[in-house]
């Protein structure tokens, strides 16, 4: 009886934490520490998972740690510990970690892609309530977007891809239900593409590339053939998805032309990241302590902004959002110098090494670079939640298909 109550409220506590991560409730923070409050009381039966899990990836929670604490004493040294970003980090090591006593992963991914599918439902009944009051339809640009997908449009994208890819992996395990989970990752696929996340798009084309080059087991005709397949897949994608048309402005690289500069009024990472790597050819830049201070990186883009949008149609747009890098490499190294940023180059090195067996672990760790590659994850409560989540999901994954190619 006693075992059977435990079994109800740890599935209650998964269960709530994974729905509010999907759907980005700010009182996630009472779902990780009652969760956290349910491992200590339960730590003799769950310790021993735990220490083997964190022995298992102890280089990658290694580094992980000392990037946070680098992080911690650079904000010392520099007096910055006023910004937010800090306390995040705190909550990036427990969710990273909240879940490494779990045995067997099944259940949370099960909440993450019901969680999920009632994200995608909710979205469309959004934007098709919207269709239907609206004189002018469209869900290529606007600050209306994110509301009507209840969560930030690249956030979403990355959940996603990232069930896109759980799915695959359940497909491949549940042979009773293979075609349901096929069935699902189709759906969010077109969602995906349908809400025109660029993105993660993108990331997709990759992570399939990547099968179809190094895990794809047939010769090398078969994969030329299903190449030249995929190929044509991408085309017709583009072609009956305007959505995706216009989110990649792709009549802006029907040139070459100033490429660059017609991209820097299209695209603003592509101005906003010129911006952040001028900031390192600076006479006064350091690149073992960075610049130091947030509020310096924040006033140099602003300026750097007033300074490069003259004649650009999105000038109000930049000066009114003030971007950040959008990218957490560029923003760790011109911010915190050469140890910062390559803590995190050094973390992804450890996890791609160590996943590199396997399709679905590596497909992960290459959608979270990837995001990572474009967003600012540590800098909002939502993105440290994701990148401690999709870590666990990657390390415990991989355990999970080592100890099946054991048994067969």
């Amino acid at each position: 009886m006693k075992e059977k109550a435990i079994t109800i409220i740890k599935h209650t506590l998964l269960a709530t934490y994974v729905g509010f991560l999907v759907f980005n409730f700010k009182i996630i923070n009472l779902a990780l520490l009652a969760l956290l409050l349910f491992f200590l009381v339960t730590f003799k039966e769950n310790r021993a998972q735990l220490f083997a899990n964190w022995k298992e990836n102890r280089l990658i929670y290694g580094t992980l740690l000392a990037m946070i604490v680098f992080q911690w004493i650079h904000g010392v040294i520099f007096d910055d510990l006023s910004e937010k970003r800090f306390g995040f980090l705190a909550i990036l090591f427990a969710s990273s970690t909240v879940l490494l006593w779990i045995k067997d992963i099944r259940f949370i991914l099960y909440c993450y892609l019901s969680c999920l599918l009632l994200l995608v439902v909710i979205g469309s009944y959004n934007l098709l309530q919207y269709y239907l009051t609206t004189d002018y339809f469209t869900i290529n640009k606007g600050g209306h977007i994110d509301t009507l997908l209840v969560v930030a449009r690249p956030y979403v994208g990355f959940m996603l891809n990232i069930g896109i890819l759980i799915s695959l992996y359940l497909s491949r395990r549940q042979n009773k239900y293979k075609l349901y989970f096929i069935l699902l990752s189709l759906l969010f696929l077109t969602y995906l593409a349908f809400i025109g996340n660029r993105i993660q798009i993108v990331s997709l084309i990759l992570v399939a590339l990547l099968y179809g080059i190094f895990y794809m087991k047939t010769n090398w005709i078969k994969k030329a053939i299903g190449l030249f397949g995929f190929s044509m897949a991408i085309v017709l994608l583009f072609a009956l998805t305007p959505t995706l048309k216009e989110r990649f402005e792709l009549n802006s690289l029907s040139t070459l032309d100033n490429l660059v500069s017609r991209l820097e009024q299209k695209e603003p990472r592509v101005l906003i990241w010129k911006c952040a790597f001028s900031f390192t050819h600076e006479d006064t830049f350091n690149p073992i302590q960075g610049l130091g201070k947030v509020k310096t990186l924040d006033d140099k883009l602003a300026q750097c902004y007033e300074d490069n949008t003259h004649g650009n149609p999105m000038r109000d747009y930049f000066l009114e959002a003030l971007f950040n890098t959008h990218n957490q490499f560029i923003e760790y190294y011109v911010l915190t110098g050469v140890v910062g940023g390559g803590l995190l180059c050094l973390l992804f090195a450890f996890l791609l090494v160590k996943v590199k067996r396997f399709f679905i672990p590596i497909a992960l760790t290459c959608s979270l670079f990837n995001f990572c590659f474009v967003e600012n994850l540590f800098n909002r409560q939502l993105g440290v939640y994701l990148f401690g989540f999709v870590l666990t999901l990657i390390v415990l994954l991989y355990k999970q298909q080592l100890e099946d190619t054991a048994k067969n």
